[in-house]
């Protein structure tokens, strides 16, 4: 056997691997992730596909190269004709890569909406979408609700995140995320009353479809200034900008039970809760719920507000305080009532008007209809037509109460949400 027919074998397999896999990456099908509740909705299945669509025309390209060269390769015989066939094999290669990491990462996603999990997931999608429409519902002017909606998925990570519409995801190689994810670690799914963190992340997906993201630092820095405060201070508050609004528009669809979430996340050791990074865009963990109950007294919740900064700080002892920096300690329930009010309180064109407050806001007697859910949901009955995001407040209220076993409260907070 020649080394001429070993090189011409070698670039007619190269080819045949890459044409292959090409057409192996076919679109997502619906109809492949079940038929229930929790199969994923058309609209973003169609999203994944025009990425997908994307992509594979790319490597298409690359692999209609790699043909043209591997005719010449086949036609010449010549060194520099296969050499210039194994350059593009390279290339090849690294499309290959890309493309099937956003075919696995969409197939994975979706192939979750068959697991065990899939009824919990569904519930999340729910509780996600309720959370979007109360905010464009309520917005001064109609906008077009953004579309697709957003979907849920399971990661072991070490809490909750986001990936918003259009950025960057390196897990789809690099490419633009075309809807809003909400990732969610097991632990907290099997624990619906700790939930809080799905109106956090969607808030960070309204946030940004409002396109607020770059006017809400600013407006903190001009307020803070007004206010008086030191430009250490500014730049604070500003840095923390996302985390924050996430935190408010949590209070503003949940209530006082988004608090109780918040203490679930930011409860940490008395050697850590105060540590202060100058370069995190997360509130300092002991500092974070003081600004979320700043915006319960705004809304009417004072007594709450009184008892969870007093509750907090019955944790902790008096010298935490002591280790946050002067620039945010010194001042800081001014620059917390500022903040609160430059961004829930302030009349922005993005809300066709309104403030964000006029626009979504969990009023005294949602207290009534979550009391009422929490009860039912102890009983097994339906809670009715409380709105999804409530389920989560009902979930903590039957918890608290201790209305039912835990066990009891999530299996019945799922199938309220699912009809399964």
């Amino acid at each position: 056997m020649s080394g001429d027919l070993i090189a011409r074998r070698w670039v007619r397999a190269q080819l045949v691997n890459a044409a292959r896999h090409l057409d192996r990456l076919t679109p997502f099908k619906r109809e492949n992730y079940g038929e229930g509740i929790a199969r994923p909705r058309e609209a973003n299945v169609r999203a994944a596909n025009k990425l997908l669509l994307k992509v594979r025309n790319r490597q298409m390209q690359r692999v209609a190269s790699l043909r043209r060269a591997a005719a010449a390769a086949e036609r010449q015989g010549t060194t520099e004709a296969f050499s210039r066939f194994a350059r593009l094999k390279d290339n090849a290669v690294s499309g290959t890569r890309k493309t099937e990491q956003v075919w696995h990462f969409y197939d994975e996603l979706f192939a979750q909406r068959l697991g065990p999990m899939a009824n919990e997931l569904a519930a999340m999608d729910r509780i996600a979408l309720d959370c979007y429409q109360t905010c464009f519902m309520g917005l001064g002017r109609a906008q077009s609700l953004p579309t697709p909606p957003p979907m849920s998925f399971m990661e072991p990570a070490s809490g909750p995140a986001t990936y918003r519409r259009g950025v960057t995801v390196p897990k789809l190689a690099r490419s633009a995320n075309p809807f809003p994810l909400v990732r969610l670690p097991f632990h907290r799914i099997t624990s619906p009353w700790s939930l809080g963190a799905v109106p956090h992340e969607i808030g960070h997906n309204l946030h940004a479809d409002l396109k607020l993201w770059q006017t809400t630092p600013v407006l903190i820095r001009q307020r803070l200034k007004r206010e008086g405060l030191p430009e250490s201070t500014q730049a604070i508050w500003s840095r923390w900008h996302k985390e924050i609004y996430a935190d408010l528009i949590g209070v503003l669809l949940l209530g006082p039970y988004y608090l109780e979430s918040l203490l679930d996340v930011v409860g940490k050791s008395p050697s850590r809760v105060a540590n202060f990074n100058p370069n995190s865009v997360h509130p300092t963990s002991y500092v974070r719920p003081f600004i979320s109950t700043a915006l319960l007294r705004r809304i009417g919740f004072e007594d709450r507000a009184r008892q969870y900064d007093q509750g907090w700080r019955k944790i902790y002892p008096r010298s935490i305080e002591q280790k946050l920096p002067g620039s945010l300690r010194n001042g800081f329930a001014r620059s917390a009532a500022a903040v609160c009010d430059v961004l829930c309180f302030k009349p922005m064109r993005a809300y066709g008007g309104k403030s964000l407050s006029q626009v979504v806001r969990f009023r005294k007697q949602d207290m009534a209809t979550v009391r009422e859910a929490a009860e039912r949901l102890a009983d097994g009955t339906n809670p009715g037509i409380a709105p999804s995001r409530f389920f989560i407040c009902a979930a903590r209220e039957a918890l608290d109460r201790q209305l039912a076993k835990p066990k009891v409260i999530a299996e019945n907070f799922y199938t309220a949400l699912t009809g399964n």
